[in-house]
């Protein structure tokens, strides 16, 4: 998979998807003709020369590299590469794309890695944007190269002006007790730009050492879902409370030894860059199609008084709020997509018994940021969440002013043990648990999540795939 043709893309794209057009992408030079703003000659910035080098004549031992590669935090000119490497060291990275001849290989990046823990975590710039780079990590004795990971892929971020359609995947909860995670194998059939990860990537409750996360991390990456997906995509990913413990004891764990092994463990193992304070929450740009704002709405809470049933008061920190208003008033992108964890959603009364652990136990703070989206006239916003293990597009509240922003539940990857969807499902409880005034779709067994940005006939379609027979449960468009 990660070796497809620009013409092989565009056929997945068309058949799976239904883009035909990615008008929008150019604007006119002047005089009359025409200039394609996503276009792009990769040999004009990332210094990249054609090299006699084939990455696939090295073997793959995944006894040396035991967990699959991972790339994220793309931008126009830059990503994040990951991989972990058992027993002794001498590690190289490649980073190439094809050329043409299609059999042939540009070489862009090479570069000697040392690591005491057998964690590697590269930033790779220098890129260029919009374009499918390919790499692998590799063992070395002096120039000769004996084994290597699993081949990786990525796109970096299109042009800032470049205005073509986005194919994002994502899902969030990838339990172990459901492994194998066959809803990321079917997400692995179709060719996405973007994959994100909503949160409750890895189940480590119960850790409490470095060595003790790192081994739960482990084992859910060993998953086959995880396998056939990472290595072929690039990723934006948000942390919930799982990464850590189950909400139920997170917040009396935040400072301890246990809770900074869980941020080590998450930082070391994912391509997600780490700022000052274990600060993560950024936006992304996708040319002028889409902005993915990443924010963290776990860490940074604060609740009135340890009785968590109660509420609390900040949801994200001041800082974030403010940045976050700034920077969705700014964007020129065509859609903001705030990748959230936990709904913003206004569920029904009987999911109110766990509301003080999403932004409704918290009627301050969403309702500033949902008022700022509306009075500021900011359109074509959609909260991409996870947490609940179901599946949902509805709209964050059944009556105005709110009515008009939308919120996709992504997945779930990997659960399927929320018992409102047994309400749902068995007992038929549609209008208590999910009400068609506000719910379009609900579901609460894993599944793949396919949405498409289009900015230029301003659409979003949405995919929902079953995870066991790949029945497509839905396929909308919104406009």
């Amino acid at each position: 998979m990660g070796f497809k043709s620009k013409f092989i893309k565009a056929l997945i794209l068309s058949a799976f998807l239904g883009i035909l057009s990615v008008s929008g992408c150019g604007d006119d030079g002047g005089d009359g003709s025409r200039v394609d703003s996503c276009a792009v000659d990769p040999s004009r910035d990332d210094g990249g020369v054609p090299a006699d080098f084939n990455p696939l004549s090295v073997p793959e031992d995944r006894g040396r590299f035991p967990l699959p590669v991972q790339a994220g935090a793309m931008r126009q000119g830059e990503v994040y590469l990951t991989a972990f490497v058992n027993g002794p060291k001498g590690v190289r990275l490649y980073v190439w794309r094809d050329a043409d001849p299609p059999d042939a290989t540009v070489l862009v990046r090479h570069e000697d890695l040392a690591s005491e823990s057998g964690f590697y975590k590269v930033r790779v710039d220098g890129l260029a944007p919009g374009t499918e780079y390919h790499y692998a990590f590799f063992l070395s004795e002096g120039n000769a190269l004996s084994a290597r990971s699993a081949v990786g892929s990525f796109r970096t971020a299109p042009p800032l002006d470049c205005a073509e359609p986005v194919v994002v995947a994502g899902t969030h909860g990838t339990n172990r007790r459901h492994q194998p995670f066959t809803a990321l194998q079917v997400t692995a059939l179709y060719d996405i730009d973007v994959f994100v990860q909503l949160g409750d990537f890895s189940y480590n409750d119960g850790a409490e050492t470095l060595p003790e996360f790192r081994s739960k991390w482990a084992t859910t990456l060993d998953d086959a879902g995880y396998w056939a997906l990472l290595p072929s995509v690039g990723q934006y990913i948000v942390w919930d409370d799982h990464e850590f413990r189950d909400n139920s004891s997170y917040y009396a764990d935040m400072g301890t030894e246990a809770f900074q092994a869980a941020k080590d463990a998450f930082f070391e193992r994912n391509p997600v860059p780490r700022q000052d304070n274990d600060r993560y929450w950024t936006s992304y740009r996708w040319g002028k199609s889409v902005e993915f704002f990443a924010l963290d709405c776990r860490s940074e809470r604060v609740y009135r008084i340890p009785e968590l049933q109660l509420g609390g008061v900040r949801y994200i920190s001041e800082e974030q709020m403010e940045w976050l208003k700034e920077a969705l008033l700014a964007s020129p992108c065509h859609f903001k997509v705030v990748l959230n964890s936990v709904p913003i959603t206004n569920y029904p009364p009987l999911w109110d018994i766990a509301a003080s652990d999403r932004w409704e136990g918290f009627p301050g703070q969403r309702a500033e940021l949902l008022d700022f989206i509306v009075e500021n006239d900011i359109d074509h916003v959609w909260f991409l969440s996870g947490d609940f293990h179901t599946g949902s597009v509805n709209k964050v509240e059944a009556a105005p002013p709110w009515n008009g922003i939308r919120e996709v539940l992504m997945g779930p990857g990997g659960n399927r043990d929320n018992p409102a969807w047994y309400l749902y499902d068995i007992f038929g409880m549609h209008e208590v648990i999910a009400p068609a005034d506000q719910f379009d779709f609900f579901y609460g067994l894993p599944s793949a999540t396919i949405m498409t940005f289009d900015p230029a006939d301003d659409s979003v379609r949405i995919l929902f795939v079953d995870a066991e027979t790949e029945e497509v449960l839905y396929d909308r468009t919104f406009y």
